[in-house]
């Protein structure tokens, strides 16, 4: 059974949550009214769920959380911090950073809280199957552009064959156009790293891990996944978890390749302006390899609505994602989407005069 903490110092708030923790079938729940009580009742007996407030006296909710992240108390424990701050963009960046796993604003809508619990829930039981599933947090293997240059990566061919091994079963509950969508992705990806100067080994790397961004889309309701029309708030909340439940499914503390994966499933939604999600990262904040595949990712949306085009159009489609630089996407990534025209037109051409399954992508030279 499925047994939650909470701790904050409103009873209101305690008592509202273990109604609606009643309304969902949880009835084993912990409170605390202090991050000090908290550390107490947790540390030898932690609970499946941890929820944390961060606006607390003496200790707040971060600290708590680190002293917990510290001690190992919570190494198998999904976290989500909530908080009624005005700054919530600013805690999400840094609740993640210290090891939370969601983060919700107060007053809590009852549907999202819910929804969140039972994400948690079953991350949860997902943690405790696991082994080898460590604490949150990833570190970028690219970095700024100059450490890119710098950087030498671990030789990922056996784990690019676990990757595309996953992928494979993964796209056999989905039609081909999804591998094909991925498969397109992932070259356009490799195609402007190459032309933002990353090595071909970080090409490489990107070729494997790119078709695993949107992974997370697994733990979406299909009515709201394939739901025509505008989402309305609940849903739209729904569908903004699918990169935080894509980095839990891939995060791995071995293997370097399911960690880009990860790293890129995390954050290709994030936007240069700060307005993007999970984490609301801004700038530089926001590691290269999820910049990268957010802009190849718009690219792969704007060629989508027409995909046998001129070079005329072609261009246009191209010019409609650049105009994004400076707020939703890195203006040095775009200068290097510019760069690349010629190279990512012929991979758009290929997708539209051949069959993509006959061409072996993963040696394919992003610059030829």
């Amino acid at each position: 059974m499925t047994s939650v903490g909470i701790v904050d110092d409103n009873p209101a708030v305690l008592a509202q949550m273990r109604l609606l923790l009643a309304g969902a079938g949880m009835h084993d729940v912990r409170t605390c009214a202090s991050a000090h009580e908290a550390l107490s009742t947790f540390r030898h007996a932690p609970p499946s769920i941890l929820l944390i407030d961060y606006l607390m006296p003496n200790m707040d909710g971060l600290q708590l959380l680190e002293i917990l992240q510290n001690a190992g108390v919570v190494k198998k424990t999904p976290v989500a911090m909530i908080s009624g701050c005005a700054d919530l963009a600013s805690l999400r960046s840094r609740a993640f950073s210290a090891g939370a796993h969601e983060v919700l604003a107060k007053p809590v809508h009852p549907q999202a809280f819910t929804q969140m619990v039972q994400d948690l829930s079953r991350m949860s039981a997902a943690m405790k199957q696991s082994v080898t599933y460590g604490p949150p947090g990833f570190q970028s293997h690219f970095g700024t552009q100059r450490a890119a240059r710098k950087a030498t990566l671990l030789d990922g061919r056996p784990h690019e064959r676990l990757v595309h091994h996953l992928f494979d079963k993964l796209t056999a509950f989905r039609d081909q156009c999804v591998s094909a969508r991925a498969t397109r992705l992932a070259q356009y990806s490799a195609t402007i790293a190459h032309h933002h100067g990353l090595d071909r080994r970080q090409q490489d790397q990107l070729l494997a891990a790119v078709p695993l961004h949107d992974i997370g889309c697994i733990g979406v309701p299909d009515e709201v996944l394939f739901k025509r029309g505008p989402l309305n708030l609940a849903e739209q909340a729904q569908f903004e978890r699918h990169p935080v439940i894509g980095f839990e499914l891939l995060r791995d503390e071995t293997t370097p390749l399911l960690k880009l994966a990860a790293e890129i499933a995390l954050t290709h939604h994030e936007q240069w302006s700060g307005a993007g999600y999970p984490m609301g990262l801004e700038g530089v904040e926001i590691p290269l390899s999820g910049r990268i595949v957010a802009v190849a990712d718009a690219l792969e949306d704007q060629l989508a609505a027409t995909p046998a085009c001129g070079a005329a159009a072609f261009a246009a489609g191209v010019e409609v994602v650049a105009a994004g630089a400076g707020t939703r996407f890195d203006p040095a990534v775009i200068r290097s989407l510019r760069a690349s025209v010629a190279a990512l037109r012929r991979i758009h051409d290929h997708f539209n005069t051949s069959d993509p399954a006959d061409t072996d992508w993963s040696t394919a030279d992003p610059a030829a």
